[in-house]
């Protein structure tokens, strides 16, 4: 099922678009009521770097740093705190980046980018990553939930990506 999204708008047509529908008996080819379907051309880039946007997930601060290990001997003091408040308090702090997992000789290394910008199939990479890197990209699950970085990887052809062999 195709998703469409449908928008109210005023365009102007320019004059030399339509000159060939121009004549004596029909100076003005378009009358109140009529509809039309277009194309509306936003942006243009050339000579950019793009990745599939499957490649591109977002990462807040808080879900790269590590849990701290409380092993040893040495007696820790409990702290009781009220995780509502705690966590209210962290969604002000918390800053989402976009970022990609490159390949880095079978190991997945995240890397964070700034984006621009993108059609359905991809989108600018302004900054992080260089022509010739490695792009991981597949399922939003994989990619956005699953890999992490520093966890080894497997490179498969996109027809091999779903298959039972191991």
């Amino acid at each position: 099922m195709d998703q469409v999204t449908n928008f109210v708008v005023k365009i102007r047509v320019l004059r030399e678009s339509y000159l060939d529908l121009v004549s004596d008996i029909n100076p003005a080819p378009f009358r109140p009521g009529m509809s039309a379907s277009v194309e509306i051309q936003t942006m243009r880039a050339a000579n950019i770097i793009t990745i599939p946007i499957q490649g591109v997930t977002t990462r807040s601060s808080d879900t790269t740093k590590t849990k701290q290990n409380f092993g040893g001997d040495e007696e820790q003091d409990v702290v009781v705190k009220d995780e509502k408040e705690e966590k209210a308090n962290s969604k002000k702090e918390e800053e989402i980046k976009e970022c990609v997992f490159v390949n880095d000789n079978g190991v997945a290394k995240m890397v964070y980018v700034t984006t621009g910008i993108q059609d359905n199939d991809y989108i600018e990479i302004k900054s992080g990553v260089k022509v010739g890197d490695e792009i991981i990209s597949g399922p939003y699950g994989a990619v956005s939930k699953i890999l992490k970085s520093g966890k080894k990887i497997k490179v498969v052809e996109k027809d091999e990506l779903f298959s039972d062999k191991k």
